[in-house]
C-alpha cells in the first residue's frame, strides 16, 4: 500500500492495517479510496472505499476525537439491528468489526450513488428525480414501520429549549451564527408553531440520527442508509423534517420544493405537508442547519456560502405570516 503525507489518512491506514485481519480481510490486497472526511471542533472524521481485485469491496471508518463518544457504538448497534428487521433490498451494510476504543469499523460496500447525487444528477429531469425521491420514502417508511412504538403526544419543549440556547449564544457573541439578529428574529417566531405542534399526536420509531441526502444510498435494485448516529427511539416526523430540510437547503429557492416533497410522501405513503409537528420541525432543523455554517468571519467553501444563503432564503419564506 503506497505511502502518504496526509497525517489523517496514514493514522486511517495504520488501524486499517491493524484491524482488516480480525475482519478475514488481507489489508494489503486492499487500496484505499476516499469517500469523505471532516474536521472540526477537536473531531476529525475518514471514511475509505477499500478496493481489492477480484474480491468485494469494504468501507473503513475512522473517528478521532479526543474521548470515546457512546453515540459511535450506538448507531452500529441500530445498523446491526435494522439490518436484521428489513428484507434484503433495504437493509444496511453489514458491520464486518468494530473497534470501540478506537472508533473504527469496517462495513460491507453497498453498490450505489447518495440520494444527494441521484438529484444533483437529475437536477433537470423531474421523472427521474422524482422517483429518487419516492424510493428514498420508501425506504424510510419501510424502517419506521419495523421499528414502530405507536403513538404518543408531541411535546416541543426540547426543541425550544435548543432554540433558546442557540438565540442566547447569538445574543452574547453575535459573530457566533452568521446574521444572528436575523438568525435571532425567525428563532423567536417558532413560538407559534411550537403552540400548534403541542400535543398533537406522533407516530414513533427508532431514530437514524444523521438522515440526510448523502446518508441514504441508491443503488439500480437496493435502497438503503449508512452512517446511524443513535439507538434512541422518537417521533418520525424529527427523520421526515431533518432529511426535507436538507434536501430544501441543497436545492429550494424560495421554500421548500414542493414537487420535491410530494414525490417524497408518495414513497412515505403518508402526508406530512400541513402537520402541524412536521411544519414545526422542517423550520427547526433549518435554524439548526443555519446555527451550524458557523461563526460570522469564519473562511467559507463555495459550498458553505451557497449552503447558507439557501437555508436562509427557504426558513424566511417559511417564517412568514402566510406561511403558518
Amino acid at each position: 500500500m503506497a505511502q502518504t503525507r496526509d497525517p489523517l489518512l496514514r493514522a486511517a491506514l495504520a488501524d486499517w492495517r491493524r484491524l482488516a485481519p480480525f475482519a478475514g480481510l488481507d489489508p494489503a490486497a486492499h487500496l484505499p479510496e476516499p469517500l469523505g472526511r471532516r474536521q472540526a471542533r477537536g473531531v476529525a472524521r475518514i471514511v475509505l472505499r477499500m478496493r481489492a481485485e477480484g474480491r468485494s469491496d469494504v468501507v473503513f471508518k475512522r473517528v478521532f476525537r479526543p474521548r470515546v463518544d457512546p453515540g459511535w457504538a450506538a448507531g452500529l448497534q441500530t445498523q446491526r439491528a435494522v439490518r436484521a428487521l428489513l428484507p434484503g433490498p433495504a437493509r444496511p451494510a453489514p458491520v464486518m468489526l468494530e473497534d470501540a476504543d478506537a472508533q473504527a469499523a469496517i462495513f460491507g460496500w453497498v453498490p450505489g450513488k447518495s440520494l444527494n447525487a441521484h438529484l444533483l444528477l437529475k437536477y433537470d429531469q423531474p421523472v427521474q428525480r422524482a422517483d429518487a425521491l419516492r424510493r428514498a420514502g420508501d425506504w424510510l417508511a419501510q424502517f419506521h414501520a419495523a421499528t414502530d412504538a405507536g403513538p404518543v403526544a408531541f411535546h416541543a419543549s426540547p426543541v425550544q429549549l435548543r432554540l433558546s440556547r442557540l438565540m442566547a449564544r447569538a445574543e452574547a457573541d453575535p459573530a457566533a451564527i452568521v446574521d444572528a439578529d436575523l438568525f435571532i428574529v425567525l428563532a423567536q417566531g417558532m413560538a407559534r408553531f411550537a403552540r400548534a405542534a403541542q400535543g398533537a399526536p406522533v407516530q414513533c420509531a427508532a431514530l437514524h440520527g444523521d438522515l440526510t441526502a448523502n446518508n441514504m444510498v441508491l443503488g439500480v435494485k437496493a435502497t438503503t442508509a449508512i452512517d446511524f448516529c443513535t439507538a434512541v427511539t422518537g417521533p418520525v416526523l424529527h427523520e421526515v423534517a431533518k432529511l426535507l430540510a436538507d434536501i430544501a437547503a441543497r436545492f429550494g429557492v424560495d421554500g421548500v420544493p414542493r414537487a420535491d416533497v410530494q414525490a417524497f410522501e408518495e414513497g412515505y405513503g403518508a402526508r406530512v405537508r400541513h402537520d402541524p409537528v412536521f411544519d414545526y420541525l422542517l423550520r427547526a432543523q433549518l435554524l439548526f442547519q443555519w446555527a451550524a455554517l458557523g461563526p460570522m468571519g469564519r473562511p467559507q467553501t463555495a459550498f458553505t456560502a451557497t449552503r447558507i444563503e439557501k437555508v436562509q432564503g427557504v426558513a424566511k419564506k417559511l417564517m412568514r405570516p402566510q406561511a403558518a
